[in-house]
């Protein structure tokens, strides 16, 4: 798996995005899953999402990506009048000042700094690192 860092994060981000529509937009969210470990610190979320692949032409683009958010602090997920966790609006990958990354996958255009976004936001992890890999596309990750 490969980390996303601010050094990658902008060609990450372009590679599953469109000028016109953003990142990961109209992505299919296929698999989530929230890890704790008895004796082990910290919580893990693993996500796994079919997304339109700019580098890819098998399956007319769409390829599946896997995320792993190691060190989890904060996790949202709520379906709303606004979104719903089944269907990526956009997805907005940020690092945060104390060094942690945050992946908004509801994101919106907000004027609110970093916090208010926070808390507007229907899908959300926040974590001390984050990881992908890229998987062939399948409607059930099965």
């Amino acid at each position: 798996m490969t980390e996303i860092s601010v050094q990658s994060v902008e060609e990450f981000l372009r590679r599953f995005g469109t000028p016109d529509c953003g990142n990961f937009h109209d992505a299919v969210v296929r698999r989530i899953e929230v890890r704790y470990t008895p004796g082990r610190p910290g919580i893990s979320v693993s996500l796994e999402i079919s997304v339109q692949d700019a580098e890819s032409e098998a399956s007319a683009g769409w390829v599946n990506v896997r995320f792993d958010v190691d060190g989890v602090v904060q996790f949202v997920l709520k379906e709303g009048p606004r979104t719903t966790c089944v269907v990526v609006f956009c997805l907005d990958v940020r690092f945060l000042d104390d060094g942690k990354v945050s992946l908004d996958f509801s994101a919106v255009e907000r004027s609110a700094g970093v916090t208010g976004e926070h808390a507007e936001s229907d899908f959300l992890v926040v974590g001390e690192r984050c990881y992908w890999a890229l998987l062939p596309y399948a409607e059930s990750p099965d």
